[in-house]
């Protein structure tokens, strides 16, 4: 760690507050002095950061990060876009990086970036820590199915933490995808049983050592009992999205316009002390670049593995062999992963076709699913 030690952090300014009755005493002449910071890195804190698409809320999770590297925290950086923009942290200063990958692929990498790697089977906790980020990304894997058993196996750990030296920071790059790890490998049945188990994860952040960054793209996504909970809620530039009414007390204090019109680079800063800030951070410099090959810069070598040994090589866009097919849609949809995605869907309100269309799946079939729903719940009720 005396490598991080030197590295600077990104950094994260709050500009000014806007209670600002409750500091008078730090205004010199009426004028407000700016205000360093709240934040305290070395606790297990809980960052939630929201709004529209494109401002910068990876990149604020990054920055936020790097904070937590400066105090020895390892960052699990495992919630990765479907572009792998985790893997951008090769180009930063902190080059100790752990990948994790399926039981189903070998990694091989042919330029200057040769860092340690594991399958999810051979993956320990107490082997990772010693690094300071663990990564992984959706072409790590052969299948969504299992990639969300992975990241749910990491997450499980990481729950039953029950001594530790040091924090671990776990970012979460779209909270749907949390939600969607835990349904799909089947540790819950449905999204409402998925937002308890995040609600426990975030409530035993302190006990577990876990400091949480999480990002959305609508408040609401986020349920309430994480939300009020947060230590930190930073307010992205909004746009066109509904801002709750819980967040409109910020109005007494920011013009709204503001909030739907202000630079990528700033935020409004709420803490569970009610305090408000507004503030700005430096841009990741490191940070994917939309449209960019990230794997094909670093010439990382993704290769398919047959009963667990290396198949015929592959580049990482060549195209999976094609899962065998169920003699109909009806016995596929008998199948409790295919229910859980299905269900996943339903919960977005989307209409039958249109979540028929995305699973490839029957009308009939997506029927058969809510029917099935229905079914165990009034079992439930009944009992």
């Amino acid at each position: 760690m005396e490598e991080i030690q030197q590295i600077e952090p990104i950094p994260i300014v709050l500009d000014y507050w806007l209670n600002a009755s409750r500091y008078a005493k730090n205004e010199v002449n009426g004028v407000r002095k700016k205000f360093h910071s709240v934040f305290d890195f070395s606790k297990a804190g809980t960052y939630w950061v929201f709004g529209k698409r494109f401002v910068g809320k990876s990149s604020l999770l990054e920055a936020i990060a790097t904070h937590y590297l400066l105090e020895g925290a390892t960052v699990f950086d495992i919630f990765s876009a479907r572009d792998n923009e985790s893997l951008a942290w090769f180009r930063s200063p902190y080059k100790d990086i752990y990948l994790v990958c399926g039981d189903s692929v070998d990694l091989f990498f042919d330029g200057d970036v040769k860092p340690q790697w594991c399958h999810i089977s051979e993956f320990s906790l107490s082997e990772s820590e010693k690094h300071d980020l663990i990564i992984t990304v959706p072409s790590f894997y052969s299948s969504d199915y299992e990639q969300y058993a992975a990241l749910s196996r990491l997450v499980d750990l990481l729950k039953q933490r029950s001594k530790w030296n040091s924090i671990d920071l776990l970012v979460v790059r779209e909270s749907s995808r949390l939600l969607a790890s835990r349904i799909m490998s089947g540790k819950v049945q449905n999204r409402m049983e998925a937002e308890y188990d995040f609600i426990e994860l975030v409530q035993e952040a302190y006990h577990t050592g876990v400091a949480i960054a999480i990002d959305s793209l609508r408040p609401l996504s986020i349920e309430i009992s994480i939300r009020e909970i947060a230590n930190y809620a930073f307010i992205k530039l909004m746009g066109r999205l509904s801002i709750p009414k819980e967040f409109r007390q910020v109005m007494r204090y920011v013009d709204p316009l503001s909030l739907r019109k202000m630079p990528v680079a700033n935020f409004v800063l709420l803490t569970d002390m009610d305090d408000k800030f507004v503030g700005h951070f430096s841009e990741v410099p490191w940070h994917i670049a939309r449209g960019e090959d990230i794997l094909e810069l670093l010439k990382i070598r993704i290769e398919k593995r047959v009963k667990g040994k290396k198949a015929e090589e592959s580049s990482p866009e060549a195209p999976s062999a094609p899962e065998p097919q169920p003699e109909s849609q009806f016995q596929e949809a008998a199948q409790s992963k295919h229910h859980a995605i299905v269900m996943l869907r339903f919960s977005e309100h989307l209409s039958y076709d249109d979540i028929a269309g995305r699973l490839g799946l029957k009308k009939g079939a997506v029927q058969y699913h809510l029917e099935r729903h229905k079914n165990r719940l009034c079992d439930c009720r009944e009992t």
